[in-house]
């Protein structure tokens, strides 16, 4: 009982210094975005809003999900927030950086009083929570929607552009006796589209390829494809150039005699379900319904 009412003090403070940190903001120009959840299929997100100040404000204060959510599926806000005033630039640096403090403050307490768990909701379904101090006392509430960090620039910009970072997931096969008997385990439950034989007959070439192509001291990785995240380039004066990966708004310094050039983020691409090639490998992809890849070097 005092952790949830210690956390609902510590969330309430947070809430209520974003509400005034959302009052001073005046930033000079803004360009956000507000992304959905991914689709499981393309691997990529829709784009569901696009707006300025008064978005990045709705973002700043986003922690609850909806009725039906998907934990796993937060919400992001990639945009840019310009200021070109510098005291008052200064001033937002200062409230942003107390806030990121309670932030971090209430991930640590999350994380020392709480633990990954699986309840029963109203319908009778098993539901998974990250953390079960915070399900059990603020249940809309998500953990990676409420502790990101609120970024902030010093460094005078001169430009910046939007873009989506396409990418794979490499992963080690730590032991093929096991990687194949789960394969194995599989050989009575073909997908609904084949035919049990057919199945059967592939599952078979793909453990001889696997065994072959250990033979022959040849590569094999599992490699997925990664959600696909939107990415903004910032470009300095007087620094290399940038990449982030936002959650939120990202606030900037701009000079006043500086015009940014609006650059719209189009809507993301449909992920490649294969890879071919790399920089150092051509890869082979030893089954459609299966991620493991041979990697034969170039």
């Amino acid at each position: 009982m005092q952790n949830k009412i210690k956390l609902i003090e510590k969330y309430k403070e947070l809430t209520e210094s974003i509400l005034d940190f959302n009052e001073i903001m005046k930033p000079s120009y803004a360009q956000v975005y507000q992304l959905g959840a991914l689709d499981l299929q393309t691997k990529s997100p829709e784009i569901l809003k696009e707006g300025e100040a008064e978005l990045a404000k709705e973002a700043y204060q986003h922690f609850k999900l909806d009725a039906g959510d998907t934990v796993k599926h937060v919400i992001r806000y990639p945009g840019i927030l310009a200021i070109d005033d510098q005291n008052h630039f200064n001033q937002i640096k200062i409230e942003s950086a107390k806030i990121n403090l309670l932030k971090k403050d209430l991930k640590l307490f999350l994380k020392k009083n709480g633990k990954p768990a699986y309840f029963i909701n109203q319908l009778g379904e098993q539901i998974y929570a990250a953390n079960d101090l915070l399900f059990k006392t603020l249940p809309m509430v998500n953990q990676l929607m409420t502790t990101r960090q609120i970024d902030c620039l010093e460094e005078p910009v001169k430009n910046y552009s939007f873009s989506w970072n396409i990418d794979f997931i490499h992963q080690k096969v730590e032991n093929f006796e096991d990687y194949k008997i789960k394969i194995l385990k599989k050989f009575y439950e073909p997908p609904a589209d084949i035919h049990h034989t057919e199945w059967q007959r592939e599952l078979e070439n793909f453990l001889k390829k696997i065994d072959e192509y250990r033979q022959k001291n040849i590569e094999l990785r599992i490699i997925r494809p990664k959600p696909i995240e939107p990415v903004i380039y910032i470009s300095y004066f007087s620094q290399k150039p940038i990449t982030l990966k936002p959650k939120l708004p990202i606030i900037i310094y701009v000079p006043e005699n500086v015009k940014l050039q609006q650059k719209q983020l189009k809507p993301a691409p449909h992920h490649p379900d294969t890879m071919t090639h790399g920089r150092k490998y051509r890869y082979e992809k030893l089954s459609k319904h299966f991620y493991l890849y041979a990697c034969h070097k170039i």
